[in-house]
């Protein structure tokens, strides 16, 4: 979750990304009213703004998941889940077995690198951030559809 995105009662995340670093937005994070801030280890020797619970764990990252876990529901025991891994042919691959499911009328969804598809909605990387909490929110809603 972005910084910006965060309202009152909120539980910020701040994980260290490729690009940036989470706990580079803890504080402005509290300006928007985050409840609580969930961060690794380590960083309790950094002052940080007043006014949020801070939940120190081991690996944020798996924290991040579990919390989408409690939250969402277990999305992975409500439906089939199919991991495709490799240097190349990853995108051929998902596009084949869609084609093979949607003949058999299967409601299919796609999380790959050009984009993300459920159902009839398609988004592009720029549209759309499926980290942990996006994945698991568009796999519940392509799972009410």
């Amino acid at each position: 979750m972005r910084s910006k995105a965060v309202k009152d009662g909120y539980i910020f995340f701040a994980l260290k990304g490729s690009r940036f670093d989470g706990t580079q937005f803890i504080n402005e994070a509290i300006d928007r009213s985050a409840y609580a801030i969930v961060l690794k280890l380590g960083w309790n020797d950094v002052s940080f703004k007043r006014g949020a619970t801070f939940i120190y764990v081991t690996d944020a990252k798996l924290a991040l998941s579990e919390a989408c876990r409690s939250f969402y529901g277990d999305v992975s025991k409500e439906m089939y889940l199919i991991g495709i891994t490799g240097t190349n042919g990853k995108t051929t691959i998902t596009y084949l077995l869609e084609s093979i499911f949607a003949d058999k009328k299967e409601d299919i969804g796609v999380i790959g690198t050009i984009n993300y598809r459920f159902g009839r909605r398609v988004y592009t990387g720029s549209q759309y951030n499926a980290r942990r909490i996006g994945y698991i929110r568009s796999l519940k809603r392509h799972e009410k559809t």
